[in-house]
């Protein structure tokens, strides 16, 4: 099942964007990337997939 884009809208579901800003929202994403990066560390290169997931998944435009 895949949401549309603007079904949490449509349903009043709240948000980060509607509760703060995109702004925030994206300010907020990119903090917590850097957070799971940090917590890779201890895996060395064997978590660099997870790492340039995380990082995709914030910078991916749709």
């Amino acid at each position: 099942m895949v949401n549309q884009v603007g079904s949490d809208e449509k349903n009043h579901k709240s948000t980060y964007v509607t509760l703060t800003s995109l702004e925030k929202a994206k300010a907020l994403a990119k903090e917590t990337v850097g957070d799971a990066v940090k917590a890779l560390e201890p895996f060395g290169p064997e978590a660099d997939f997870l790492r340039e997931l995380v990082r995709y998944l914030v910078d991916r435009n749709k």
